[in-house]
């Protein structure tokens, strides 16, 4: 247990912790974990540019906006699949030796 606790980064309490409410720690993120952040900010600024334009024009390109939005969107669940924790409803996934 002591080796997937130190793969999560967690202190030992906070991965008992989390087991007990159900959830299945992941590991730490991965080294790209800077470069995904950098990427989604990316996203972010040109979809703030576009919004930005719109109220200065009154209009927006619905097509651009569209685009950038679903390659965010898209981008953003690719990450929460990876990074987020799945909710562990059998006992036995948890791989604990029960008592």
């Amino acid at each position: 247990m002591s080796k997937k606790v130190q793969k999560t980064g967690y202190s030992r309490e906070h991965y008992i912790r989390t087991l007990l409410d159900g959830y299945v720690p992941h590991e730490m993120p991965h080294a790209d974990y800077h470069a995904w952040r950098k990427a989604l900010h990316g996203y972010t600024a040109e979809l703030r540019n576009l919004a930005a334009l719109a109220r200065l024009t009154g209009s927006i390109d619905g097509d651009k906006y569209e685009e950038h939005y679903k390659a965010m969107a898209d981008y953003c669940v690719s990450v929460y699949e990876i990074l987020v924790p799945e909710k562990c409803s059998d006992y036995d996934k948890l791989n604990v030796k029960k008592k």
